[in-house]
């Protein structure tokens, strides 16, 4: 093989990488762009987030009767937190602490 091969072959050796790696780069960015994709940021926003703070279990969940429940029936009041609940639970509905 003559000088002039060798160095064409070592030419085309270089550049076809580098031109692989810009196709690629240019068919992500046209996936990038895609439906499909948009479809899926819209899924995952309608998604709902749970938070893992601490401050994110003072809310109160949501019950059937949002009053809590009521003076006439047997309750036990939560040590933690003070609100009354139904009388046989083992964890608060309001706290989620443990009843005695």
């Amino acid at each position: 093989m003559g000088p002039v091969a060798a160095l064409l072959f070592t030419v085309v050796l270089s550049l076809v990488p580098t031109v692989l790696f810009l196709g690629l780069w240019y068919g992500l960015l046209a996936l990038r762009d895609d439906d499909l994709v948009e479809q899926a940021r819209a899924m995952e926003a309608r998604r709902p987030t749970y938070s893992s703070s601490p401050g994110a279990r003072k809310q109160s969940p949501t019950r059937p009767d949002a009053s809590g429940p009521s003076e006439s029936d047997a309750t036990v009041v939560c040590p933690r937190c003070g609100s009354r609940n139904a009388a046989g639970v083992t964890y608060c509905w309001h706290c989620l602490g443990e009843i005695d």
